[in-house]
């Protein structure tokens, strides 16, 4: 990820999002590339959706549901060896059909608190595996107060409710918006640190660039930003979806 400076701000490569700084001492701006950004990232949520109704379709997909329920065996037995993720304890804070937000260790301390924003189709423990590698821990041991977003399923009834569509809207708008807004009833502060990885790095860089007002400073892990020509193989992919 390259990073450049300009004009006294710290700035990633712009072409998609062009001006992200980790201390927003400067308002963040979502660019004229903004729109094109999200009809990119909507073409790549059309094509992997269309993509796995052809994998269902096919014979091969009996394959992959063979190779789940082997993982899955190979997950259960674990869990009774006892290798689990020992994770730190926490409380929950707020409770919906799409998410959950917990938080961890003491809050008050006067410094902006650590929202982590993982992936949706990832597990949040990945974020606090066990006390030699948990981030949560981590952040703990440093007085940051950490705050984890937990992604669930909803049922299709749920989806539904008032007629809101559970897209790009909810999940990097709306839902980071209500985690924000529960961390400044407890907290009182409305600025905070937002942390991502992966897909849920990209929804926390979407949120940043349209409420940088909200962000304090911004950490992406291995999180995709750039949907254009020069993006690789990955570009091909998007480039041939329908």
């Amino acid at each position: 990820m390259r990073v450049w400076q300009r004009d006294g701000k710290q700035e990633l490569s712009g072409e998609i999002i062009p001006a992200f700084c980790f201390e927003y001492s400067h308002a963040c701006r979502w660019g004229a590339a903004g729109p094109l950004f999200l009809k990119e990232i909507k073409k790549w949520l059309l094509f992997t959706t269309q993509l796995y109704s052809l994998l269902e379709l096919s014979p091969t997909m009996n394959l992959f549901h063979q190779f789940d329920r082997i993982r899955r065996r190979q997950g259960r037995l674990l869990d009774m060896l006892g290798l689990v993720p020992a994770e730190t304890p926490a409380r929950v804070v707020l409770s919906a059909p799409a998410f959950t937000l917990k938080a961890y260790g003491d809050t008050g301390d006067g410094e902006p608190p650590l929202l982590i924003v993982p992936a949706p189709i990832k597990r949040a423990y990945i974020w606090d595996l066990l006390p030699r590698v948990s981030v949560v821990r981590h952040c703990l041991s440093h007085g940051i107060s950490v705050y984890l977003m937990q992604w669930e399923q909803p049922h299709l009834e749920q989806q539904e409710a008032g007629g809101q569509e559970l897209g790009l809207a909810a999940y990097a708008d709306r839902y980071i918006s209500t985690c924000l807004d529960a961390i400044k009833a407890e907290l009182g502060v409305r600025r905070v640190f937002l942390a991502g990885h992966s897909l849920g790095g990209t929804l926390a860089a979407i949120f940043a660039a349209l409420h940088p007002e909200r962000v304090r400073g911004l950490v992406l892990l291995a999180a995709p930003l750039r949907f254009g020509p020069k993006s690789g193989s990955f570009g091909h992919l998007l480039a041939a979806a329908p």
